[in-house]
Parts: C-alpha cells; structure tokens; sequence
C-alpha cells in the first residue's frame, strides 16, 4: 500500500511539473516577439565591439 501511494505521489508530482513547464513554455511563446530584435542588437554589439570593461588582456 505504501509503494502504491508513493507511486501517486510521484505522478502527481511529475503531473504538477509538465503542468509548470507548459505554462513557462506559454509564456516564454508569448514575450518571445517582443525581446527578439533587442536579442539580435545586443548579439550583434556583442559581435562586433569589445566591451569597454574589458580587462588589461582584453577579455
């Protein structure tokens, strides 16, 4: 009997974190058009000059 309540406790659990995981991939769908341009600038800053922070080596 515990084995078996155990059994559905862990499906429960496993049940709660797809549940948790679809609503992250919704929202992270949902916000996604808004930050792609930002990510391709940044990306592309990245790219192309070295940070002003740099270190002495330039790292």
């Amino acid at each position: 009997m515990i084995e078996y309540e155990l059994f559905k406790q862990r499906q429960r659990e496993l049940q709660q974190q797809a549940h948790l995981d679809r609503l992250a991939r919704e929202a992270r769908a949902e916000i996604e058009p808004h930050f792609g341009p930002f990510r391709r600038l940044a990306r592309g800053l990245r790219h192309t000059a070295p940070l002003k922070a740099a270190g002495p080596a330039g790292y």
